[in-house]
């Protein structure tokens, strides 16, 4: 059974085009410059976005190098400052035993 109504292919046959007519009746210039201006823009806004997706990525790579050698810094500082405390608890004692020598006599 054939679902079309009658009268169905005449009415399609004035629709039949090919495509150099559809742009050269339907689209007129100005619509196809706006399309070809907004496929512009999207292709520059992409293009922007890429290279601040990529300075962001080296700020954050040079700010954890940054953060990495002060941590190591720190580190540093920690067992200077150790080894510091221990040489002052070893003048201490020296002292501590010249004191006590001294004392005695």
């Amino acid at each position: 059974m054939d679902a079309r109504l009658p009268g169905h292919d005449a009415f399609l046959e004035g629709f039949e085009m090919d495509i150099e007519e559809f742009f050269n009746r339907r689209i007129p210039l100005a619509l196809a410059a706006a399309l070809l201006l907004q496929a512009g823009t999207v292709v520059w806004w992409a293009a922007t976005h890429d290279a601040e997706a990529r300075f962001e990525d080296e700020r954050i790579a040079a700010l954890e190098l940054a953060v990495n050698r002060g941590n190591d810094n720190q580190t540093l500082m920690i067992y200077r400052l150790a080894r510091i405390e221990e040489r002052l608890n070893a003048e201490a004692q020296t002292l501590a035993r010249i004191e006590k020598r001294n004392g005695a006599r």
